[in-house]
């Protein structure tokens, strides 16, 4: 699991953090989290209270991210609010399947929505939370996402695919 963002309030990776401590039991789960802000300590301090420092790596900041992406299975982007978020839309240029925050800018670059629950909308590259401090909301998307590689492979195929709307030759045209 990856996602990259500043260590601040707005990225929300706090929630991400809940969220792992109540999947604790998936062994061959890890989280990267690429990025450096004014939350580094508390969001450390939160893994080790939540009994997660284990599953957690702290990368700082990065400057080959798109190789780190390379090696992820799923990207994970909690924010709170963003304009067009580009961490995000690398990720899916890189072929990875996303759960996100439903918020403006994710949700632009999600495209339509395919199905519509109660907690989650589920759109052809992956799940947009519908609040997005909603642990529980996460821990069901993460769930159902992880026990199937062959719908990862084919979420982050689609995330490639409508990446491309996005590229520069989308907009010289």
């Amino acid at each position: 699991l990856l996602s990259s963002g500043e260590l601040i309030k707005r990225k929300n990776h706090e929630t991400i953090l809940k969220a792992l401590s109540q999947l604790k039991e998936l062994s061959n789960v890890h989280y990267l989290l690429c990025g450096h802000g004014a939350l580094d300590t508390y969001l450390r301090d939160l893994a080790e209270q939540l009994g997660i420092s284990h599953m957690v790596t702290f990368a700082g900041y990065r400057e080959d991210i798109l190789k780190i992406l390379q090696t992820a299975d799923l990207f994970l982007f909690p924010s709170y609010q963003e304009g067009l978020p580009m961490a995000l839309l690398e990720a899916m240029a890189s072929g990875l399947p996303v759960i996100c925050s439903d918020i403006r800018g994710s949700r632009d670059l999600m495209g339509p929505v395919l199905k519509e629950l109660p907690d989650q909308k589920q759109c052809a590259g992956g799940i947009m939370i519908k609040q997005a401090d909603n642990t529980d909301g996460y821990v069901q998307a993460l769930q159902q996402l992880l026990d199937t590689a062959a719908e990862l492979k084919h979420l982050g195929q689609q995330n490639a695919l409508r990446s491309n709307d996005f590229s520069i030759q989308a907009y010289n045209n």
